[in-house]
């Protein structure tokens, strides 16, 4: 069974469980949700305004990131900037993948920046990151 197959039947199984005691409101809710729960359901976002910066603001974004994240912030304020900092590392490996890979292979700190790593010349040389492989060296 495909993880899409198992992830809906177990959102339907949820619902299915939640309209049992539920009134009409919910069930109208309910079924909206799962117009959009179906496996080939793909969810179209808009463009971010992160693929608007310049290689350089996104860099300096990526470092005053990490500076933000030292001071006293909440739990709901660190998810955000965990988050921001994904979306910011998401578009510098579609920029530049040979030269983020570049960076994070040279023992890349979460303070450094890439930027010296994007140039013209890196962006070719090195190959693309292969996440699973990194994450099993990790023992996740």
């Amino acid at each position: 069974m495909s993880r899409y197959r198992a992830a809906w039947l177990h959102a339907c199984e949820r619902g299915l469980r939640s309209i049992l005691a539920s009134s009409a409101a919910k069930l109208t809710s309910w079924s909206a949700a799962m117009a959009y729960a179906g496996p080939t359901y793909a969810a179209c976002r808009p463009p971010s305004q992160v693929c608007k910066l310049t290689d350089e603001q996104l860099c300096s974004e990526w470092r005053a990131s990490y500076v933000a994240m030292q001071g006293p912030v909440s739990i709901q304020q660190l998810t955000r900037m965990v988050r921001k900092r994904q979306r910011y590392l998401d578009e510098l490996e579609r920029r530049h993948p040979g030269g983020l890979s570049a960076w994070l292979t040279s023992g890349a700190w979460a303070s450094s920046t890439p930027l010296p790593y994007l140039s013209e010349n890196r962006r070719s040389d090195a190959p693309a990151i292969d996440w699973d492989e990194l994450i099993r060296e990790q023992g996740w």
